[in-house]
């Protein structure tokens, strides 16, 4: 993750997304401690925030205050506080099925016009698509659309995913579509003249 230090001191909230994916981060105003105040997600995730915040102090003399929540106490905290037009948090985990709810309703702040965060070519798009709205990809909700869009989050917590296929089923690896459907063909049962659908010829894991 790379946290750009905030000097905003409006009441309202920019993100540096966790994920893509999946999860993120929010900002609000600098809190008057010289500290900055993060909303977690509890377990894992915040994990290996919680392990850089010292050196993160040493490098900026700026202190890392993690409070976690579960996450559905997360969402709800992140809800009313924004409700609310409080600066609680300067930076809050998001996870990106939330960006609908808080790009619409205002209370992101871009990290691009406003902090000059620009985009590193090295890294893939979709790490800075999930933290975008509007959405660059797929529908646009009605009051959104014509809208410009501006990042508001960066991605720093990612699925790994494998995908697997039966080699009794296919001589190689399936990439289309059409090779995909072929392997659940039915295909020739036990019994004479028995037909049945071949059992897990693809598996996804996370």
């Amino acid at each position: 993750m790379t946290h750009r230090r905030m000097t905003d001191t409006m009441p309202r909230h920019g993100l540096l997304t966790e994920s893509a994916a999946t999860e993120c981060w929010v900002s609000t105003q600098r809190r008057v401690n010289g500290a900055d105040k993060i909303a977690a997600v509890q377990g894992a995730e915040d994990g290996p925030l919680k392990k850089v915040a010292p050196m993160y102090q040493s490098q900026t003399g700026i202190t890392m205050e993690v409070v976690e929540f579960p996450y559905d106490q997360l969402f709800e905290k992140l809800v009313t506080t924004f409700q609310a037009n409080g600066s609680s948090y300067d930076l809050c985990m998001m996870d990106d099925p939330w960006m609908p709810k808080f790009g619409t309703m205002g209370a992101l702040q871009p990290l691009d016009s406003n902090f000059g965060f620009t985009r590193d070519s090295d890294i893939p798009s979709i790490v800075y698509d999930v933290g975008t709205w509007p959405p660059p990809k797929g529908p646009v909700p009605p009051s959104e659309q014509g809208k410009t869009q501006h990042l508001y989050g960066i991605t720093i917590v990612g699925n790994v995913e494998m995908f697997m296929y039966r080699k009794d089923l296919a001589t190689s690896a399936p990439v289309q579509q059409g090779q995909f459907l072929r392997l659940r063909h039915p295909r020739q049962g036990h019994q004479p003249g028995e037909q049945r659908l071949a059992a897990h010829p693809l598996v996804l894991r996370r």
